[in-house]
């Protein structure tokens, strides 16, 4: 049964590949993650079932590929994370540690933070709490704000988790 419905998936899969290699969705980070993490919710809130692991799964793995695009090295020395659950429809909340440096350029410690984006009339509202001092938090929110602010292709994102199904569902038939 598994490998009829599998056959049955290729060809609608490779022309959502033909299809996000031929269009270019570019917008800002923080529009596709939002778009993206809106998806997911209304995926999750139907329940679909499909043998590739429905449209919810895919639109977690985009929402994945999308975060990797978020600060890392120079201190943000460990992955991000989306908070789905504090997450809403009016903002986004990241959570991260920072690896803090002693005047001495020695590693001393991590800060855990929570950077929460809201939109606003004129871009976007990025405001970072927890790691300690303000100089931190305020640094923190300004390189966040930076890479939210960057244009992303949201297509280029959808390509790439359909790059990471099975070939033969990648091919079609």
């Amino acid at each position: 049964m598994t490998k009829a419905i599998d056959d049955a998936t290729q060809p609608a899969i490779a022309r959502q590949a033909e299809y996000y290699r031929a269009e270019q969705r570019r917008m800002p980070l923080y529009r596709a993650l939002a778009e993206a993490m809106q998806s997911l919710r209304n995926c999750e809130a139907s329940k679909p079932t499909s043998p590739s692991g429905g449209w919810a799964t895919r639109w977690a793995n985009v929402v994945r590929e999308l975060v990797s695009s978020l600060p890392h090295g120079s201190g943000f020395d460990s992955d991000p994370r989306i908070s789905l659950q504090q997450s809403k429809p009016d903002r986004i909340v990241i959570d991260g540690s920072f690896h803090k440096m002693d005047s001495n350029g020695y590693y001393c410690g991590w800060s855990d933070f929570r950077v929460t984006v809201k939109p606003t009339f004129d871009g976007i509202d990025v405001d970072a709490r927890g790691a300690g001092s303000t100089d931190l938090n305020d640094y923190i929110a300004e390189t966040y704000r930076h890479a939210l602010c960057e244009h992303v292709d949201i297509n280029a994102a959808h390509l790439r988790v359909l790059e990471r199904l099975p070939a033969n569902w990648r091919e079609g038939a």
